[in-house]
């Protein structure tokens, strides 16, 4: 018994130093908080996850930060800010999931580039959506993960009483709506994709009868408009397989003329 108690507290434990995260000092390795850096360029080299932290190392005879809204950092414009830090060694907590914007509030420096976005994602314990069975008969459920990155050295059979699942590389695949809907105008699509984590490998699957609905990947524009004329892939079988290689946002609508208005769309955050 006292075995299994300090099983669980090992497990406890390696979770635990999941959430306290790592310390990103902005523009490293190649730069700091500066009129030379580009961090856009920096930013997307570097996964900000919840609890980590930012560092912001700067001459404070030359330099600040504002950390300021999305209207203030694309007009860079401190003269709201949510909050100011001036010492020159700035730690700034990452907490929570969103977007955070700072900006250098010394005049004309955010114009000249001394701007981060700075966008903070969940950890590695997500939840990933299984299915198994024919098309008639599919069972679903949602299962809490734990990447086997993180997993390394745990013990296995702690985790299962933690009531998590240790996955493999591999893709996940998700069928569009399950386990309560699928491709059709029922389903709420924007609080399906809210129970869930799309990562880079893993893969949409589409389930409808192709007499009545069909699949069109669409711009952001043409998500917005429910235009399926310019489309950049269509997919018309009724078990449809969409790889999702890459980060980034897709969006997806029915084409047949109404289905998008009705609900037939859902967008798709990697």
């Amino acid at each position: 018994m006292r075995a299994k108690v300090l099983i669980l507290i090992t497990v406890a434990v390696a979770m635990l130093g999941m959430v306290l995260g790592a310390s990103h000092t902005v523009g490293a390795p190649a730069g700091s908080w500066d009129l030379q850096t580009n961090y856009t360029l920096w930013a997307s080299r570097t996964r900000f996850t919840i609890g980590d932290e930012l560092q912001f190392q700067y001459s404070t005879t030359v330099h600040n930060v504002a950390e300021v809204r999305k209207a203030g950092y694309d007009a860079c414009n401190s003269s709201s800010p949510i909050a100011t830090f001036l010492t020159g060694d700035d730690v700034v907590p990452l907490p929570a999931i969103g977007t955070r914007y700072f900006i250098c509030g010394v005049p004309g420096h955010c114009i000249a580039g001394m701007k981060v976005q700075v966008n903070v994602k969940s950890k590695a314990v997500r939840t990933v959506q299984r299915c198994r069975g024919t098309r008639k008969r599919l069972r679903c459920q949602y299962e809490t993960v734990l990447s086997s990155a993180t997993a390394a050295g745990i013990d296995q059979s702690a985790v299962a009483r933690l009531g998590l699942v240790i996955v493999a590389t591999g893709p996940i695949f998700h069928t569009v709506g399950a386990p309560h809907g699928s491709w059709d105008i029922q389903t709420n699509y924007s609080q399906w994709v809210s129970r869930i984590r799309f990562t880079t490998g893993d893969e949409l699957k589409f389930q409808y009868s192709a007499a009545v609905h069909n699949v069109v990947e669409v711009s952001k524009t043409g998500y917005d408009s429910c235009n399926g004329s310019s489309p950049i892939s269509t997919f018309p079988t009724g078990n449809d397989v969409v790889p999702l290689a890459t980060a980034g946002t897709r969006y997806f609508i029915c084409g047949v003329s109404g289905h998008c208005n009705a609900g037939m769309k859902v967008e798709v955050n990697v």
